[in-house]
């Protein structure tokens, strides 16, 4: 499958990794830096969604994505572990939870470019998850170090989540051009979308950065655990 990013927010608070352990289930090992797990909160507008060899997958037209997510070792490889998804497109959150196992949840959400920034807003239907924020680059773009906490954070290959309806874990690999970053500024007008896992919503995000976008490839999600 390739789909493309648009218009992110890396948004980071650091999390004492014993609490963020007990959603993480083994074998998968939580992955720290200098000592501190990480919860990231990544706004971004999805598009050109196709299967290998086939055209866009009619009706997921571009429309924004939320995700929650820590950081693991899975396999011996770092990964993106993905606490929640969240998204405004009914027939991608249905192919994705069938092929990928994601944990998706449905959202209200709108995303708008302005002169300010992008203007960025999604509400669970039925819950408390909320993300109100206003964000826009404020430097050059680089490419992250190797060793430091951007590029710890943002280069990642692999994914994994745990399956709602079975519990077991999944995963798959991931390829894109290394993110062109950029520091970022962001006015967050209410997050609740980690309440549940730790980390203090109510301050700042430790690192923020925004990048463009990319299209990326993404392997066959596999059952790697349970």
């Amino acid at each position: 499958m390739t789909q493309t990013w648009e218009d992110l927010l890396f948004a980071h608070w650091p999390v004492p990794a014993e609490r963020i352990r007990q959603f993480v289930p083994p074998p998968l090992e939580v992955d720290t830096f200098d000592g501190m797990a990480w919860i990231g909160v990544i706004p971004f507008e999805m598009s050109e969604i196709r299967l290998r060899f086939l055209p866009v997958i009619p009706y997921t037209v571009p429309f924004p994505e939320i995700n929650v997510r820590t950081y693991v070792i899975a396999g011996g490889k770092p990964a993106v572990f993905f606490l929640t998804l969240d998204a405004s497109n009914p027939v991608a959150i249905r192919a994705a939870t069938w092929t990928y196992h994601l944990p998706y949840y449905p959202a209200g959400m709108t995303i708008k470019r302005t002169a300010a920034g992008i203007d960025f807003q999604s509400e669970r239907k039925g819950g408390a998850q909320r993300f109100d924020a206003i964000y826009r680059p404020v430097s050059e773009p680089f490419t992250a170090r190797p060793g430091s906490i951007e590029h710890w954070l943002t280069e990642r290959y692999r994914f994994c989540c745990v399956c709602r309806r079975t519990q077991r874990i999944y995963g798959g690999d991931i390829y894109h051009e290394p993110w062109r970053l950029q520091v970022a500024q962001a006015v967050i007008r209410e997050n609740t979308m980690a309440d549940l896992y730790g980390a203090e919503m109510s301050k700042a995000p430790v690192h923020l950065h925004y990048a463009q976008g990319v299209k990326a490839w993404i392997w066959r999600c596999r059952r790697m655990f349970g």
